[in-house]
């Protein structure tokens, strides 16, 4: 379970130190699979540095260890992030597909039956 947990690895189990009922930890690759399973698409991925100032107060220490941070955590955010911050939108779903187009039926139905009134007159 350690070696797998030191290789980023976090299977859950119906039982152990990571059973069903634990707050769950992911990797990139577990979050970015529970959005998809969840019906998201990330749009971009972004890491948030470690708040040095809050650690060490506002120092020139704090400053240097924050501008390295910043650049780790530009190279590889899943490794150096504090967090990370995901941006997604939602894939659309047959229901929402469907919704969208009954609701642009029936803005067009006025102005069909208008020209379909038309060309019985004309006719």
């Amino acid at each position: 379970m350690r070696l797998s947990l030191l290789l980023g690895r976090f299977e859950y189990g119906k039982r152990g130190i990571l059973d069903l009922t634990h707050t769950r930890l992911f990797t990139l690759k577990t979050l970015k699979r529970s959005m998809a399973a969840a019906g998201f698409e990330a749009q971009a991925i972004e890491g948030i540095v470690v708040p040095m100032p809050f650690i060490f107060g506002q120092s020139a220490l704090s400053k240097v260890l924050l501008a390295v941070n910043r650049f780790l955590v530009r190279v590889r955010p899943q490794l150096f992030g504090f967090q990370l911050l995901f941006v997604c939108t939602a894939r659309p779903t047959l229901r929402t597909i469907l919704r969208a187009a009954q609701n642009s039926a029936q803005k067009k139905l006025p102005a069909i039956t208008a020209r379909l009134d038309d060309l019985r007159q004309s006719a």
